[in-house]
């Protein structure tokens, strides 16, 4: 009996000490695995790590690029805009300098037309100096019927004439006189006292300048007012003066030159 529990409990033993071998085996296999996992788990973080940095590293110069190219791109609008500015204003500066020669040019041309009406000969009053006196009888403006204009010479010079009406036939006639014009219109006058009333210069000079002004300035002021509503631009504005004026102002200038008194005086 005591040999049969003798060998049982060697057998115990035995198979204690194999289960501890097995298990120490199973250990260390266990062991090694998660050594071998957490191996690789280490180097994937490793690599992920790299490749965050990497990652990190190019968004990092990205932003710096685009922070360039955003602060170039300001440089830049803030340099057109700045040009764009300039550029307004110097196109404003011409406009303004334009609109400033038209408007010279406009009152210089009317500062013309009116020298020229005070200084022509054919406007001054008559005195022992000036030996063509003129004088306009009121039907200048009142008078009616056919007006002619007889008896001048081309070639005579405006203080070569004088101008009256005779109500009795509605007609304003020339009637020169090389030697003696005071005296002719002086005789002229005492035969018709009932009949002729006399205008100075200065009257004739306003009625004039009324005529041929009038309208002149009523189309300079419906032009500007255009130009002012955006109806007509500055260029417009421009060749308007070249044309319209110009041709007015021509038309003056026929009017009252000496050689044509006698074709277009009063003609309108």
């Amino acid at each position: 009996m005591l040999v049969i529990g003798a060998a049982a409990a060697v057998g115990s033993v035995a198979g204690a000490a194999a289960g501890a071998a097995f298990a120490s085996t199973q250990y260390e296999k266990v062991i090694s695995k998660l050594e071998e996992q957490n191996k690789n788990m280490s180097e994937n973080c490793d690599k992920q790590v790299e490749a965050t940095k990497k990652e990190n590293k190019k968004l990092t110069e990205k932003l710096a690029d685009l922070t360039t190219e955003v602060s170039q791109a300001k440089e830049e609008a803030k340099k057109k805009h700045q040009e764009l500015i300039s550029k307004m204003e110097q196109e404003r500066k011409e406009m303004q300098a334009k609109m400033d020669r038209d408007a010279k040019a406009t009152q210089a041309k009317i500062d013309m037309l009116l020298s020229f009406l005070n200084i022509h000969p054919a406007l001054q009053p008559a005195s022992p100096s000036h030996s063509g006196a003129q004088t306009v009888t009121e039907g200048l403006s009142g008078a009616t019927g056919t007006q002619s204009l007889h008896g001048a010479n081309d070639h005579m010079s405006t203080s070569q004439f004088s101008i009256v009406a005779d109500f009795s036939d509605d007609d304003i006639e020339v009637m020169p006189d090389q030697q003696a014009p005071s005296s002719y219109v002086d005789q002229l006058k005492e035969q018709k006292k009932g009949d002729l009333t006399v205008i100075d210069s200065m009257t004739l000079e306003n009625t004039l300048k009324l005529l041929e002004l009038k309208s002149l300035l009523s189309d300079l002021d419906d032009n500007l007012r255009d130009v002012k509503k955006g109806k007509k631009s500055i260029e417009d504005h421009r060749k308007y003066f070249k044309t319209e004026v110009d041709n007015k102002l021509k038309n003056l200038s026929l009017i009252y030159h000496p050689d044509s008194v006698q074709r277009a005086a009063f003609d309108r």
